[in-house]
């Protein structure tokens, strides 16, 4: 009933799975930073056989960009495209809705560090 195997998809076939995502994002900037992100992605998950695309291959995924020193703002925004990538395959019926659902429950890192500017004065209540 519902195709699961990402592993088997020839190339264009992704193209057309990866705008989905890419297509349903509103700003360009947005459609451009997703689609660089899902062909990396691309690259990283077709170098080598790997399990059909789920929950754990995203987390394969995220821990590899990790490993590799990616900052965790980068991390984010790929795992984010890996979501979206999720949800409107679903939405599509390309991709079982728990598949998705496991995909768009995995957070992004945590990210330390300081906030700058002035956030602390717009989240003072008014009087």
């Amino acid at each position: 009933m519902f195709k699961t195997e990402l592993v088997l998809m020839p190339t264009a076939s992704w193209a057309a799975f990866r705008n989905l995502a890419v297509q349903a994002m509103p700003a360009e900037a947005s459609k451009r930073v997703y689609s660089a992100a899902l062909d990396h992605f691309h690259e990283w998950y077709f170098a080598e056989p790997r399990a059909t695309f789920s929950r754990t291959v995203v987390q394969q995924y995220r821990t590899v960009m990790e490993k590799d020193a990616y900052a965790p703002a980068t991390v984010a925004i790929h795992i984010s495209a890996l979501r979206k990538l999720a949800e409107e395959a679903a939405d599509n019926g390309l991709l079982d809705p728990q598949t998705a659902a496991g995909v768009c429950s995995i957070r992004g890192p945590r990210r330390l560090g300081r906030r700058l500017g002035n956030w602390w004065a717009s989240a003072k209540p008014r009087r």
